[in-house]
């Protein structure tokens, strides 16, 4: 492939911005499904794509904010001019587009660590396949695959009720391993804490961390009777971690073990206070942007809103300001957790019917602002 000017504004512009999203979205147990070792075509095509959206979203804000009097296609075309030594079209500052790739990156990262998070909190992989990670074996050593659909519905059918477990609240699982070796079958098991994916194939697993590992063979009369079992002796592997490769797995059985209720109340009682401290920040900020827009002629949301929708803002009677400072409002809370009446629990669930409801009031308020804007 010939590197041409053509072919690294390209890069610059679309391809880049859609590396940063695929590396800030696949993360920790995820984060193998990023890779550069990909076919170079492959990498280009689904880079380009998310690039293009960020790139469109960083000029649309550019716009909005700067009112330029040239295209895209003219930055193009003068940044080719500026390259070959040639008059430029537009007279563009360099160092202005550099930050404008920035911003863009910027905004690539951001969106991807976000979407992901959001995507992992609200459980969307979970219920839809769509959205799903590559990586299986996360869902099944973290005893999430229980909470798939085909799952959830085998235990509906045959009425199966495990006491004490509840979904993603597992500890470590316990693992019973079977592998070939050079002198027959052997049958190890512990606590599986973590594990190495293959790094050509990520469906594969490379290696597997036991914690408390114990090997399995036959019975001697020398043996404990407290590590027997029938005809068959346990016997504890000395050491902190037992590492296994996996290239002669037979076959894997694990044992998800709930975690004590205990964990469960005091990992949720922490929550509970982050997200209240949200919630009442959230507020706070609220009340103050409206006093802002209502007494303080918008002292700080000028340093945030342009002065091209601030000046207008400030020119209209005290119920429209209300109206605008409404409809800030109400899309800054978009962020903010829901308290459950009863149980005056912080969470974000049922948040799909609330953000429904607050859509229809900016719409309402914003075509109120508009019959009353002066």
């Amino acid at each position: 492939m010939s590197i041409t000017l053509d072919f690294l504004l390209l890069f610059f512009l679309f391809i880049i911005p859609g590396l940063v999203f695929k590396r800030a979205f696949f993360y920790k147990e995820f984060s193998k499904q990023f890779s550069i070792k990909d076919n170079a075509y492959t990498i280009i095509f689904f880079s380009f794509i998310p690039g293009l959206i960020f790139q469109v979203l960083g000029f649309f804000i550019y716009w909005i904010v700067h009112e330029p009097d040239y295209t895209l296609h003219d930055i193009l075309i003068s940044l080719k001019g500026v390259v070959n030594k040639k008059d430029s079209i537009v007279p563009v500052d360099l160092s202005v587009f550099i930050i404008h790739q920035l911003l863009v990156n910027l905004l690539a990262c951001c969106s991807g660590f976000l979407i992901s998070r959001l995507i992992r909190y609200f459980g969307l992989d979970i219920k839809f396949k769509f959205f799903r990670f590559s990586n299986q074996w996360y869902y099944i050593f973290s005893g999430e695959i229980e909470s798939f659909e085909k799952f959830k519905n085998f235990r509906n059918r045959v009425n199966l009720n495990i006491i004490g477990r509840n979904d993603f609240k597992f500890m470590p699982p316990i693992a019973d391993i079977l592998v070939e070796g050079n002198d027959g079958q052997k049958l190890y098991s512990g606590y599986l804490i973590d594990y190495d994916l293959n790094p050509k194939d990520i469906h594969a697993l490379d290696k597997v961390y036991l914690k408390y590992a114990y090997r399995y063979r036959s019975a001697r009369e020398d043996d404990d009777s407290k590590m027997i079992i029938r005809k068959t002796a346990k016997v504890p592997i000395p050491g902190d971690i037992f590492i296994l490769n996996t290239d002669s797995i037979i076959s894997m059985n694990l044992t998800f073990v709930p975690t004590p209720i205990e964990q469960i109340e005091k990992k949720n009682e922490r929550k509970n206070s982050i997200l209240r401290w949200i919630y009442t920040l959230g507020v706070g900020i609220n009340i103050y942007i409206l006093l802002d827009i209502l007494l303080f002629d918008m002292y700080a949301l000028k340093f945030l809103i342009p002065e091209k929708f601030s000046n207008p803002i400030l020119l209209q009677p005290w119920y429209v300001r209300i109206l605008v400072a409404s409809i800030i409002n109400l899309i800054f809370s978009f962020l903010f957790p829901i308290q459950n009446e009863k149980t005056k629990i912080y969470s974000y669930k049922k948040w799909l019917p609330l953000f429904a409801a607050k859509i229809i009031l900016i719409a309402a308020f914003g075509g109120l602002s508009y019959l009353l804007w002066k």
